[in-house]
């Protein structure tokens, strides 16, 4: 225990309330009641979705106003304490406006805790305040909706799980009604009563928790917030409220401490010697001296209590943390563990060993059934449409008349290169399927490690689906590539692949990694399709096989028909001088124009003001920005810290709840000044983002910390669906779903909070693994690795090991030019040989293995796994595995055999109890090898049946590649034993099944089919078997070989 005395007061720490409560409710002494109060609504960080603090409250009161200054000046006048502010806030509200007013407040700062982009269609645009009681009724149905703080999440699972100690009653000053929610959302039942005046507590019976707002509530009925209001009689109330706590252990969380019924009830029943009322009273502040002076009210009417011991006050509390470490350390004696009953819908998987009838032979069934993924349709990113079009028509002929593969369109940021490519897509394949059959855009946002993810997608859509990441080895991009060709077939297909700026060398402006082998891949396979890039730099490639179409300014002429398009008056030396001072700059001209089009002062006024305000793009910009007010700046600020385009009502739902017609009309100016980029989209209400070079600028001009608060609101959205979505994480979902994990994790490295980063990583890293999406993984682990402190990561970050193995080991497996680089910094900054030191003997030796170097390989994993042995270091690392492989492929096949084995002997390895995992399977798998290698065939054949059976119940791509090579190996068997038909199917076996997942494995399977075919007559029918047919025999094999 630890203790803060002060001023005769012991003030406890957050590790004492939880073992208090946590005792409490294991021994049953008493029911647990909550006192809850508006710090546990607060949004999670600024900006996020909860119900505002004081100064969000201030504000939206001062949003009553349409001239808020007098408002203002009265606050100004009082002392700068919270709760005064709020009170006098709202009785300068009341004297103006009235108590409906004072409502109308409250419903709009509860309103921030809703998501208006899930909200049902007919309510969606509904203005706070004038939501009706019936339309807010229907809300709080609609849980989906709201979107929860995370200390009212874990206190609606506390109350759930644990309901016979902490679910029977919660008193809550709030008017909101998030913990009813989060009891809901947690599948718990729960029933309110509400009293803004005098009443009784008791005649309300339902089932499940029993929540009291006792200062009103949002909606039907009125809220309570003035001293007169909250100090009027109220004998009822405090009657039964006494009754209510009376024996019980009141926890008092979260909550400012009114002067009201709830303390005249307080100094009532601690005065009573009789009563059995404890009161655990937590603070938020942790300094004692602090606490004692703030709350000398307060503690004056706790004093009945703590000369009965009946009152404990505890320092520095941390809602969210005290409520789930509670929960975490409850939980398993609340909830029992049950066997959980099979989903009718799940597809069973079995693998079965049947008896023959002479009770001898034994024949080997595998039934391969998969579970059929959900399907989710892939959409391509949505394409930059202009209307109307102006101009480029020279640039957009020799587009539409390309007879190439390949073709670039590059210029400066601004000049219209993705605006180009989306109108060739619509002319080309939108509006008629002549030339192109079909079209797909993507964005890679100017960013490094994205296109293999792109590529992967595009696989995934042109498949319908057949194809997926999962069945992909995506760690080589050539696979990936050749898949994508399989797939595209001989269809007319317009590609358009937007910013991929990070792919060119700056210096030879060649492609370069992941783009070098698809424009080579392009040039070389046999297709129908154009592969259409966007980038700045002018890119140097194969002029014979591709295009370029560099754009320079706007011409004297495009500009004038873009003047009389908009309707602008011009005159040729107007024209000729925007040209001059722009350089023909298409975003730039639109700029100014957009500014005259929308003002009676003219285009020659606007150009003469930017040619004032400086001889730059960003100047014209800064002059723009200084004209918009801050409702305008408010959306600006927020798009420019999101990293694609959204649609409105989400963009809305990102933005400090204000008035819905006050934000259309802030939206439509930016629009009108060309400062909004609009995708639209079919069926659907369109996507807006800004242009590059405008979201740079917003960037740019304000420091990281003043953007802090427009990043917690989009932090917070992304954590609300990720708690919607976390269920679903181990069975694999879609890209869709993991994108909230990915961006999260992006925002978290941008603005420091390197930690929190590596736990989002950790938390999504198997996930993208498995479905094939290595490369956006190794892109964010990477980008993790070159912003954090690598001495504090490896000391404190408790994932840092984790993300750091799984992310080397994808780079060692795809050639990555970082990967001694990342080692060398692993191992400056680790402490001597520890455990972390065993796990860089095992990536070294890893490494080493991939690349062939066999020696030092061993040489890495014996200095591994003789550290572990010599200190008995209690750690999950070892380079055992990568030392055995090491030895294997060294010719040391015996020494490798003993390593796989571990303690089983040979002849007990077989009938061991080993699971169906994926590990077991290499481990069977890798023995047969080793006793293949030594040429123990007969052993052999029954470790690749072991390892067979278990592979088939499996379907991730690790899994796709070893069921390829467990049927290769068997193949090679059968072509020893001189059984070449046999041989020749299970080659086709090979083939088929790495035929997506590892074309170049399936390649060298072709190879050792064509040997075989060339020594034996009659089996050239296997080269196109079908793979019912292959699979067929492959299983006969296995009960023949067995």
């Amino acid at each position: 225990m630890n203790r803060t005395k002060t001023m005769d007061y012991d003030f406890y720490t957050s590790n004492d309330l939880i073992d208090r409560l946590c005792h409490t409710a294991n021994e049953q002494e008493k029911q647990i009641i909550f006192l809850v109060g508006s710090a546990l609504c607060f949004p999670d960080n600024p900006g996020g979705f909860g119900v505002p603090d004081v100064s969000g409250i201030i504000e939206l009161i001062s949003n009553e106003f349409d001239d808020p200054s007098e408002f203002r000046k009265q606050l100004g006048s009082k002392k700068n304490d919270g709760k005064t502010q709020y009170q006098e806030a709202f009785r300068f509200l009341h004297a103006k406006k009235g108590q409906s007013a004072l409502n109308r407040v409250i419903r709009a700062a509860v309103w921030q805790s809703l998501d208006t982009a899930l909200m049902p269609r007919s309510v969606s645009n509904v203005d706070p305040s004038t939501a009706s009681p019936e339309i807010c009724n229907a809300l709080e149905e609609h849980l989906d909706c709201w979107r929860l703080p995370k200390a009212v999440s874990d206190i609606g699972q506390l109350l759930v799980n644990c309901e016979d100690t902490f679910g029977k009653t919660v008193i809550t000053t709030n008017f909101d009604p998030l913990i009813e929610i989060s009891i809901r959302n947690h599948g718990g039942s729960c029933f309110r009563t509400i009293l803004h005046s005098d009443g009784e507590l008791g005649k309300t019976h339902a089932q499940g928790t029993h929540i009291l707002h006792l200062h009103g509530y949002w909606q039907g009925h009125d809220t309570l917030h003035m001293p007169q209001q909250l100090m009027q009689a109220r004998p009822k109330l405090r009657k039964s409220l006494s009754r209510i706590i009376e024996d019980s252990t009141l926890v008092v969380i979260g909550f400012g401490g009114w002067d009201d019924i709830i303390s005249q009830t307080f100094v009532e029943l601690l005065s009573d010697s009789e009563s059995n009322f404890d009161i655990l009273w937590a603070f938020y502040e942790s300094n004692p001296e602090i606490l004692t002076k703030n709350n000398a009210q307060l503690l004056q009417i706790l004093q009945p209590g703590f000369a009965r011991g009946r009152v404990s006050l505890y320092r520095g509390i941390d809602c969210k943390q005290v409520l789930c470490t509670t929960h975490e350390r409850l939980k398993k004696d609340y909830i029992s563990s049950s066997e959980t009953s099979d989903d009718p819908s799940e597809v069973k998987k079995t693998v079965e060993e049947i008896t023959g009838i002479d009770g001898r032979s034994r024949e080997l069934k595998i039934e391969i059934r998969l579970p059929i993924p959900n399907s989710s349709q892939v959409s391509p990113d949505h394409p930059l449409l202009i209307e109307p079009w102006v101009g480029r028509e020279h640039e957009l002929n020799v587009l539409q008349s390309l007879h190439v593969p390949v073709a670039f369109i590059t210029g400066i940021g601004g000049q219209g290169k993705s605006a180009l490519a989306g109108r060739l897509l619509k002319l080309s394949a939108m509006d008629k399927q002549d030339p192109y059959e079909e079209w797909d855009w993507r964005d890679c946002r100017e960013e490094n490690d994205r296109l293999r993810t792109q590529v992967i997608r595009l696989v995934e859509r042109f498949s319908n689906g057949a194809v997926d990441g999962s069945q992909i080895d995506s760690k080589d991009f050539r696979v990936v590539v050749s898949v994508l060709f399989q797939v595209l077939g001989d269809r007319r297909a317009l590609l358009v692949f937007d910013n991929v700026d990070q792919y060119i060398d700056l210096e030879t402006l060649e492609p370069v990694k992941d783009l070098d082998i698809l424009i080579s891949e392009a040039f070389t396979k046999k297709h129908s399709s154009l592969f259409l890039f966007t980038c700045r730099p002018d890119i140097r490639v194969d002029e014979s096989r591709s295009a370029t179409i560099p754009l320079q300014g706007l011409g004297f002429d495009e500009i004038s028909e873009l003047l009389q398009t908009h309707n602008v008056s011009q005159d040729k030396e107007i024209v000729a001088d925007l040209q001059k001072f722009t350089d023909g700059h298409a975003l730039w001209i639109n700029l100014i124009l957009m500014q005259a089009k929308r003002s009676t002062k003219g285009l020659r006024h606007f150009l003469e003001l930017a040619k004032m305000g400086g001889s730059t793009l960003p100047d014209t910009t800064r002059q723009i920005w200084q004209t918009l007010n801050d409702q305008q700046k408010e959306i600006l600020r927020t798009m420019a810290e999101l990293d694609r385009p959204e649609p409105e009502t989400q963009l809305f739902s990102l933005l400090p709840r204000k008035n819905l017609n006050r934000l259309n009309r802030a939206l439509k100016t930016l629009r009108s000044f060309h400062l909004v980029e609009i995708r639209p989209r079919d069926g659907d209400e369109p996507l807006m983002g800004l242009h590059p070079i405008i979201r740079e600028f917003v960037r740019t001009n304000f420091p990281k910390p003043d953007r802090e608060r427009y990043i917690g609101r989009i932090l917070g959205f992304l954590e609300s669906m990720i708690s919607r979505f976390k269920g679903v994480l181990a069975e694999d979902p879609s890209y869709e779903i993991l994108e909230h994990w990915t961006r999260k994790a992006d925002l978290q490295i941008t603005f420091g909070k390197h930690e929190e980063a590596m736990s989002t990583i950790a938390e999504v890293c198997s996930p993208l693994l498995r479905r094939g999406y290595s490369e956006e993984f190794v892109r964010q682990a990477i980008r993790l690795f070159e912003a954090m402190s690598w001495s504090e990561a490896c000391v404190n970050y408790k994932k840092f090991d984790y993300v750091f193995d799984q992310c080397l080991e994808v780079l060692i497996e795809i050639g990555h030019d970082k990967v001694d680089m990342f080692l060398t910094r692993y191992e400056e900054s680790i402490s001597g040989k520890s455990a972390q030191y065993i796990l860089l003997c095992s990536l070294r030796c890893y490494e080493d293995w991939y690349k062939g170097e066999f020696q030092s390989a061993i040489s890495w994993g014996e200095a591994g796994e003789k550290l572990k042995k010599d200190t008995q270091i209690d750690t999950s690392f070892s380079s055992r595995h990568h030392l055995a492989l090491s030895l294997r492929d060294a010719g040391r096949e015996d020494e490798a055999l003993k390593i796989f084995l571990g303690d089983l002997p040979l002849e007990e390895a077989l009938s061991s109890e080993l699971s169906d995992h994926e590990e077991n399977a290499a481990f069977f798998g890798n023995i047969g090898r080793c006793l293949y290698l030594t040429n123990e065939k007969p052993q052999a054949i029954r470790f690749y049946i072991r390892s067979a059976k278990i592979l088939e119940t499996r379907r991730e791509v690790t899994s796709r590649l070893n069921k390829g090579y467990i049927r290769y190996w068997i193949a090679q068997l059968l072509e020893d034993k001189g059984e070449a038909e046999k041989s020749a199917a299970v080659y086709r076996a090979a083939i088929l099944m790495w035929q997506y997942s590892s074309p170049p494995r399936a390649s060298k399977a072709e190879n050792s089919l064509d040997q075989l075919i060339k020594l034996n007559n009659g089996l050239d029918n296997y080269r196109m078997q079908t793979q019912d047919v292959v699979e067929n025999i492959y299983v006969e094999c296995l009960n023949h070989l067995e």
